[in-house]
């Protein structure tokens, strides 16, 4: 598989100086599950989040912006969250669906999607990404498999972070990891104290990732 299936969500404020994070910023997934897969799904389940609040996952894209804002969704209004999603784009790495929840891809999708996301870097040409969980951070593709992709020389907030260019030679992004938004599953309501600790530690990363330019 040579070639992008899931287009990614592109926010209609994506790449603007009034977005609400003044940057490009590429939130990375990793994978859709369920059948009869459509190239729309990932534009079709943020759109209906946006619309109704109750996407297939809902926790899902509530915790991805409670990890990046460091607030509890009680505290964002519908105004903040769709001000969040359309300020980023989403783009889930595997191009194949999986079969359900919690199973992991193999080694021919990891291997596969490479292609793709190369392909992405150049469409959307971010300057930051935010990586969803140690899984898909730790099969990302390294220096052995993209021309000008190098370890950052320092770390982000105790994270490793990587530069990937865009093959164009317009810019460069500048990559760490979050753990995937599912850990906020127990509890979710209430949000935990662990939760919140959580969640200002990933915040206190992306915010040291926006200072950093690569």
């Amino acid at each position: 598989m040579n070639n992008v299936f899931f287009r990614p969500w592109i926010g209609k404020h994506y790449g603007k100086t009034d977005n609400w994070f003044q940057t490009r910023l590429l939130i990375l997934g990793e994978s859709h599950y369920g059948t009869n897969p459509k190239p729309s799904w990932t534009n079709e389940e943020i759109g209906a989040y946006l619309k109704k609040g109750k996407p297939e996952s809902p926790r899902f894209w509530t915790n991805t912006m409670q990890i990046i804002t460091g607030k509890h969704h009680t505290e964002l209004s519908k105004a903040d969250r769709n001000s969040f999603w359309y300020s980023v784009s989403f783009y889930n790495y595997i191009q194949e669906p999986l079969e359900g929840p919690r199973i992991p891809p193999t080694s021919e999708m990891w291997r596969t999607a490479q292609i793709p996301f190369i392909k992405i870097l150049d469409e959307l040409e971010p300057k930051h990404i935010i990586v969803l969980g140690c899984r898909l951070w730790d099969n990302l593709p390294n220096e052995n498999d993209i021309k000008g992709c190098v370890r950052w020389h320092q770390d982000i907030a105790g994270r490793e972070a990587w530069i990937y260019p865009h093959s164009r030679g317009k810019g460069k992004a500048i990559s760490t990891y979050v753990y995937h938004p599912s850990y906020f599953a127990v509890g979710f309501e209430e949000f935990s104290c662990f939760c919140r600790r959580f969640a200002k530690s990933s915040t206190m990363i992306f915010s040291f990732l926006l200072r950093m330019t690569p």
